[in-house]
């Protein structure tokens, strides 16, 4: 597999990996099992983070914010051209529309 972003949880070591094709709204995702990749869901997207408790919050082309409830992606309010969670669970976002000095970068609640 060829990918273009890659995260690990914190606690549990999920692992998780946007690969190089075509999805609805970004980029294929996988997840890693047993030392092998296999394709996660249906949905697609261009960035990927996992929080504490091993769940991915991805960005898609639209720039929506999805997090994972183990069962089904959950919109999350707002819009970020990425996410990066903390170990914490802090979740931190990058601004989708640039400023004059660059894209702002946003704390979640």
């Amino acid at each position: 597999m060829a990918g273009i972003d890659i995260a690990i949880g914190p606690k549990n070591g999920e692992t998780f990996a946007l690969g190089t094709e075509k999805a609805s709204k970004g980029k294929v995702i996988y997840k890693k099992k047993d030392g092998k990749w296999s394709k996660f869901g249906t949905r697609g997207a261009k960035s990927i983070s996992v929080d504490v408790d091993g769940s991915p919050w991805i960005t898609d082309d639209d720039n929506a914010i999805w997090r994972w409830s183990g069962k089904k992606w959950s919109r999350v309010q707002g819009r970020a051209r990425q996410i990066a969670i903390g170990a914490d669970g802090s979740v931190f976002a990058l601004d989708n529309i640039k400023g004059s000095d660059g894209f702002g970068v946003w704390k979640l609640d």
